[in-house]
């Protein structure tokens, strides 16, 4: 399956729109994931939150997500300095894989997670983003280019 690679550099925050029906999480420790272990492990399941905590305490890593009515409606990883399918520079970043709920779908969940995980980023002083996404998937082309991504810039073969 061919993958699209998107790069942007980013200067400013979005002015993302105040949603009342959701909250947006920023994991950064493992003890963010044990304060969120039970919505975590509704979504991942056991294996999955024990994963979270070990790539948590790795520092290289770090999870975003959107909670809806108690559920993790969108989630989203975010890596610093690597990709394993293609070569960044040392203090980029790279967002992926990110995943939607099927019951959440459609509701804008994800746009809104992917710029407060800008947002967050562009204040820890992280500029440059890359995010991937299969060529099929017009859904999450679609969030990239809200997210002010603009044209892929290469592809690879996963």
């Amino acid at each position: 399956m061919k993958q699209l690679v998107y790069r942007h550099e980013f200067e400013k925050a979005f002015q993302v729109p105040k949603r009342l029906d959701v909250d947006f999480e920023f994991l950064s420790s493992p003890l963010d994931a044990i304060r969120l272990w039970r919505p975590l492990m509704d979504c991942l399941g056991f294996l999955g939150l024990i994963k979270t905590g070990l790539k948590l305490a790795t520092k290289k890593r770090r999870l975003y997500c959107i909670m809806s009515k108690g559920c993790i409606a969108h989630y989203g990883w975010v890596s610093f300095s690597f990709c394993r399918y293609y070569t960044v520079q040392p203090g980029d970043v790279v967002i992926g894989p990110i995943l939607t709920d099927d019951r959440f779908r459609g509701m804008g969940f994800a746009t809104v997670a992917l710029m407060q995980t800008i947002n967050q980023l562009i204040l820890e002083r992280c500029r440059v983003l890359w995010i991937d996404t299969a060529e099929d998937n017009i859904s999450c082309q679609k969030v990239i280019e809200k997210c002010g991504f603009g044209q892929s810039v290469l592809s690879f073969e996963k």
